[in-house]
C-alpha cells in the first residue's frame, strides 16, 4: 500500500504506511532491509522521523540526506540521535550482532565534506543510457555491452581537488538491486581515471595522477584488489561479488592538490572490466573534497568496516570515535568468544593500537596472554625488538603452555642486486628491516648508495612476488622463540634460492624455471631463545621471480626437513671434494627411503 501511495505521488500516505510496515517488521534485520528499499531520492523520509522519531534507521538515513544536500548541522544532530537510540536497542539486546555491526557504521560515518558533482555530459562507449537521478547520481540502463567505459565531464565548485569519491548506489532497476548490471548485481571497475582538459586547444586532456585508492567493500580474491583501477599495468579490479544491494564506496587520493581555474571541469573515466558476463556499473555517483585527511580518514573506517567479528567491529569503530572504554568493553566481548589463542591474538593486536584502549582492556582481562602478545606484534612492527621480546614473556609468564610455540613478524625486501646468488651482499650483514642497506652497483641502474627495506605482501598463494628483473632480491623475516626448538622450513622459489638462519647457510637450490610452489624444499632449522632471522636470497634468471615461506612444527613436516638439510648436507660435501663422507651420507639416506631413485643418481654421481 505505502508502494502504491508512493507511486500516486501522495508522500503523505505512503510516509503513514512505509511506518506501519516498519512497526509491523519482526526484527531489526527486518526493518533494516525496509528502510534500504524505502530510501530513494523522492522518499519522504522528514515525514518519517516525524512518524517514527526514535527508529535509528530512519534517523540514519535521513542523516545521508542532509549531509548530501548540505545541511552539516542537522545532519550531525540526526546522526547523534541515531547512534543514541542504537546503544539502548543494542543494551535491550546486547547478543544481537546486526545491531552491533549497525552502530558499527553509525560511530564511522564519513564526515568528511564532499562536493557532489553534477555531470554537464556523459558518454558510453557502448551506447548506454545515463539518467541523472534527484540525488545527482548517475542510474545507466539500455545497451550493456563488456567492458563498456563510462566517460563523465563535471564542474567542480571548489578550486582544489585532493580525493575523489566513487559511490556505488543499488536500485530496484537493477539486477538483484544492483550496484553492478550483471545478472547477481555485481560489478568489476577495471580503471579509474581523471583528467583536467588541457590549456592548449586542441590538446588531449591531462591525467591527474592518482596515489592511492581505497574501498569500503572488496570481494576477495587475487584479481581484485581496488588499487588496480588506478595502475594500468596492473589487472586487478574492484568489485563487489557476496555483497549485491548494497552501497558500496571507494576513495581516491590525488598525488598532489590540483587547483582549478574558473569554469575548469573535471573528466572522469570509469572503465568496465571487458569479460563475457558483462559486469558494467549500474548506478554511481562522484564527489571530490579538498579535505586533505580525506583519504586517510576514509581508508580507517573501511579497515574498520571490513572486520568480520561484528564485536570487534564495534570495539573498533568506538576506539577510532575516540571512546576506549566502550572500545575495550566490546574488544572483552570479541576475545571472550574468540575460538582460540591465534584468533584472541589477531584481535587483541587491533586493541594494541590505542593505547588508551589497551589500558582499559588490561583491567577488565588481566591475564589473557593475548594482550602481551599483540602488544609485542605491534612493537615488533616498529622495530622495537627488545620492547617487544619483553612484552612477549610477559605473555609466557601469564600462560606459558598456551603461548604460540613461535612468534613470527611479517616479511620486508630489499633489492635488486647483481645476480651471483654465491655473493654475499650487504643485506647479510645488516638484517635488520628497520635498518637501510648498502646497494651494489649494477650496469643500467641508476641506484641510491643505499635503501630501505620494504614491507613484502604475501600473496592468497603464499608467495612473495619480487619482479621480472634479472637479478637477486633478499627476503626477511623474524621469528620469536621461548626457548630452542626444531622447526621445517617450507620453502618454494623462483627462480633459485639461498636460505640463512641467523647467519648460518642452510639451503641453497639449484635453478628451476617455474613459478614457487609450496613445500618444494623442505630444511630444518633450530629456532634459539629470543629473535631468530631467517633471510631468503632469491636469484631470477628469467619471467617472474617469487619465494614461499612457512613455519612448521608438524612431525611429518620435520622429517622431512630433517631429510633435506641432510641431503644438502651431502651435496656441500661433493662440492668440497669429500666424496667418501658424501657418500656415507648418500648411503645412510637411501637405507631409509630406498625408492628414491633421485637419491641413487646422486650417489652414483658422487663416485
Amino acid at each position: 500500500l505505502a508502494v502504491a501511495y508512493d507511486a500516486l505521488g501522495d508522500p503523505t500516505q505512503a510516509a503513514k504506511w512505509f511506518a506501519r510496515a516498519l512497526e509491523r517488521a519482526p526484527d531489526f534485520a527486518t526493518r533494516r532491509e525496509l528502510v534500504e528499499r524505502i530510501d530513494q531520492p523522492h522518499t519522504d523520509l522528514a515525514g518519517l522521523v516525524a512518524l517514527r522519531p526514535d527508529d535509528p534507521l530512519l534517523l540514519a538515513a535521513l542523516a545521508n540526506r542532509q549531509a548530501e544536500a548540505g545541511q552539516t548541522d542537522a545532519a550531525a544532530e540526526s546522526l547523534a540521535r541515531a547512534r543514541a537510540a542504537t546503544e539502548a536497542l543494542l543494551a535491550e539486546s546486547p547478543d544481537d550482532e546486526m545491531l552491533a555491526g549497525f552502530l558499527a557504521d553509525l560511530l564511522l560515518a564519513d564526515t568528511t565534506d564532499w562536493t557532489v558533482l553534477k555531470p554537464t555530459e556523459i558518454t558510453s562507449e557502448a551506447g548506454a543510457t545515463f539518467a541523472p537521478q534527484a540525488d545527482d547520481s548517475i542510474l545507466v540502463s539500455g545497451e550493456n555491452r563488456s567492458g563498456d567505459v563510462y566517460t563523465i565531464q563535471a564542474p567542480i565548485g571548489i578550486s582544489e581537488i585532493r580525493a575523489i569519491r566513487l559511490e556505488a548506489l543499488p536500485d530496484p532497476s537493477l539486477p538483484n538491486r544492483g550496484p553492478g548490471r550483471h545478472s547477481s548485481g555485481n560489478f568489476q571497475l577495471a580503471a579509474f581515471r581523471v583528467f583536467v582538459p588541457s590549456a592548449d586547444a586542441g590538446e588531449p586532456p591531462d591525467r591527474l595522477t592518482i596515489a592511492d585508492a581505497s574501498a569500503s567493500f572488496t570481494y576477495q580474491a587475487r584479481n581484485a584488489d581496488i588499487r588496480g583501477t588506478i595502475d594500468d599495468d596492473d589487472p586487478r579490479v574492484w568489485h563487489v561479488f557476496g555483497s549485491s544491494g548494497k552501497r558500496h564506496t571507494a576513495v581516491f587520493e590525488l598525488a598532489a592538490p590540483f587547483h582549478f581555474q574558473p569554469q575548469q571541469p573535471l573528466v572522469v573515466q570509469c572503465a568496465n572490466r571487458n569479460v563475457p558476463g558483462i559486469v558494467n556499473l549500474g548506478r554511481f555517483r562522484l564527489s571530490v573534497t579538498d579535505d586533505p585527511a580525506a583519504f586517510e580518514t576514509n581508508d580507517r573506517r573501511f579497515t574498520i568496516l571490513r572486520i568480520e567479528d561484528p564485536w570487534e567491529q564495534l570495539a573498533a569503530a568506538y576506539a577510532a570515535a575516540g571512546d576506549p572504554a566502550q572500545a575495550a568493553r566490546w574488544f572483552a566481548r570479541s576475545l571472550e568468544q574468540a575460538p582460540d589463542a591465534e584468533a584472541r591474538i589477531k584481535i587483541a593486536e587491533q586493541a594494541t593500537r590505542d593505547d588508551a584502549v589497551l589500558a582499559a582492556l588490561v583491567k577488565l582481562r588481566p591475564a589473557d596472554l593475548a594482550l602481551p602478545v599483540a602488544q609485542g606484534k605491534v612493537l615488533a612492527a616498529q622495530g622495537a625488538w627488545d620492547a617487544a621480546a619483553a612484552a612477549f614473556e610477559q605473555a609466557a609468564r601469564l600462560d606459558a603452555e598456551a603461548l604460540p610455540k613461535w612468534i613470527q613478524t611479517g616479511f620486508w625486501k630489499v633489492g635488486p642486486y647483481p645476480s651471483q646468488l654465491e655473493e654475499a651482499y650487504p643485506p647479510e650483514s645488516n638484517p635488520d628491516p628497520f635498518q637501510s642497506v648498502a646497494s651494489v652497483a649494477m650496469q643500467g641502474h641508476d641506484l641510491p648508495a643505499e635503501w630501505p627495506w620494504q614491507p613484502a605482501t604475501v600473496e592468497s598463494n603464499g608467495r612473495i612476488e619480487l619482479g621480472t628483473e634479472i637479478s637477486c632480491n633478499y627476503v626477511l623475516t623474524r621469528v620469536w622463540s621461548l626457548a630452542a626448538q626444531e622447526v621445517a622450513l617450507l620453502l618454494g622459489d623462483d627462480d633459485s634460492l639461498r636460505v640463512l638462519v641467523n647467519g648460518e647457510l642452510l639451503l641453497e637450490t639449484t635453478p628451476n624455471r617455474g613459478a614457487a610452489r609450496p613445500g618444494e624444499h623442505t630444511v630444518a632449522a633450530t629456532l634459539q631463545p629470543g629473535w631468530n632471522t631467517i633471510l631468503l636470497k632469491v636469484r631470477n634468471y628469467d619471467d617472474q621471480s617469487s619465494v614461499i615461506l612457512t613455519l612448521s612444527a608438524d612431525p611429518q613436516d620435520l622429517i622431512a626437513a630433517r631429510r633435506g638439510a641432510r641431503l644438502y648436507q651431502a651435496d656441500r660435501l661433493v662440492a668440497a671434494g669429500k666424496a667418501d663422507e658424501a657418500l656415507a651420507l648418500f648411503s645412510e639416506l637411501i637405507d631409509e627411503n630406498s625408492t628414491d631413485d633421485a637419491l641413487f643418481a646422486k650417489r652414483a654421481s658422487a663416485c
